[in-house]
């Protein structure tokens, strides 16, 4: 298995706005802290929150009212409506459902799917359904 390493503490960003990648759709409602990056072709729907490190990678959704602080959404990852996510590394292709809570440096493989309502805190492995042998 690969060890996963995410820094967010350290030294405030050189940047006073967050960066934008192109296509990317900011709803003018969303609020972005200066050390937020939206990658290329991401929707963020209106009454977001993004506070301190967040890192949005290429294709990906986050539903409106959603909160995220100190996150990392991998490609193509989808973030329901009025779901937060605070302290997390979320892999490449997993959706999040509307209302969900997840938090305390919590990490979700790729694909996962978190069903709606659900709150899901560290500790808590999250991998794709597979055969057992």
């Amino acid at each position: 298995m690969e060890e996963l390493q995410i820094d967010f503490g350290g030294e405030e960003s050189a940047s006073s706005h967050p960066e934008i990648g192109l296509g990317s759709l900011i709803d003018a409602t969303a609020r972005l802290s200066a050390q937020s990056y939206i990658g290329s072709n991401c929707r963020i729907g209106p009454g977001v929150i993004l506070e301190g490190y967040v890192l949005i990678a290429n294709d990906c959704t986050v539903g409106a009212d959603a909160y995220l602080r100190d996150t990392v959404l991998s490609g193509s990852v989808r973030v329901g409506i009025q779901a937060s996510l605070i302290g997390c590394y979320v892999a490449t292709g997993a959706t999040i459902g509307r209302g969900a809570h997840l938090s305390s440096s919590l990490v979700l493989r790729k694909r996962v799917v978190i069903p709606p309502g659900s709150a899901v805190a560290g500790g808590n492995p999250f991998l794709p359904k597979s055969k057992v042998q």
